[in-house]
């Protein structure tokens, strides 16, 4: 069951119980206090801890961490895990986060997915740019742009199973389709994604009649009947294509019998 507090195709990578201090950029602080630590591909969430609890007390996008390092206490004896936060008014905020069972795969994990964030744009106009210059894009093309990337935030192991690879590829592609970034649909089973201006391009199918006959009147007049209705109708024009005055039904005139017009 997914975690009702997680974005559309956001995933967990790390979450962890432990204690938080919080301090502001006015000088203001809180108490330490205990709470679930949670990393995802795109947040940097606090739940409150209690069991199953689901509701988010704060959260920040990775692209606002300024700085992370691992602190120490007084005696040296405790090390913590320091992050800095900046919003949109460089207003900062620090958390010190204590009782960590792994500070060091924190920050590790912490800095690598700051580095697939400020990747994830560049990336995404790459995948764009191929998604929109041919007919049918495989999940293969699309992996080999990202793949570097999805490792960042995934891990290899994660990351080079096909199945998991196709599902993160799927999740990217329907997030540029349902942002109107691009315009086609995923078809599941080659694995790809079909561009839907090729593909009207590619199943229309033009038919063209030509013209039943040809009627040359006493006074030179030239008539055509329509091979959609069988109605006649004069030439007005010197027109390879017609367009029926009864029917509207559009046919073709060859070019030996138009030179004779």
């Amino acid at each position: 069951m997914m975690d009702s507090f997680l974005l559309p195709g956001e995933k967990i990578l790390q979450r962890e119980m432990c204690e938080c201090e919080t301090r502001y950029d006015n000088g203001s602080s809180s108490k330490r206090q205990p709470l679930e630590l949670v990393l995802t591909d795109k947040r940097l969430i606090y739940l409150e801890p209690y069991k199953n609890s689901d509701k988010v007390m704060v959260d920040w996008y990775m692209s606002k961490m300024a700085h992370t390092y691992i602190g120490k206490s007084f005696f040296g004896k405790e090390r913590r895990l320091v992050l800095q936060f900046s919003d949109d008014e460089h207003m900062d905020t620090w958390y010190t986060i204590r009782r960590l069972s792994d500070v060091d795969k924190w920050k590790d994990r912490l800095e690598q997915v700051k580095e697939y964030d400020s990747k994830s744009e560049s990336i995404k106009w790459e995948i764009i740019k191929l998604l929109q210059s041919q007919e049918q894009t495989t999940f293969d093309e699309v992996f080999k742009i990202c793949k570097n990337w999805l490792e960042l935030a995934f891990g290899k192991e994660f990351v080079n199973q096909q199945e998991q690879a196709d599902e993160l590829v799927k999740t990217m592609i329907s997030e540029l389709i349902a942002t109107n970034k691009v315009k086609g649909f995923i078809d599941k089973e080659k694995r790809q994604f079909v561009h839907i201006e090729s593909y009207k391009q590619k199943s229309e199918v033009v038919q063209y009649n030509l013209v039943t006959s040809v009627e040359f009147g006493k006074n030179g007049a030239i008539s055509l009947k329509c091979p959609h209705c069988g109605a006649s109708q004069p030439v007005k024009e010197k027109s390879s294509q017609i367009v029926c005055e009864y029917c509207q039904g559009t046919y073709l005139i060859p070019k030996k019998i138009l030179d004779l017009i």
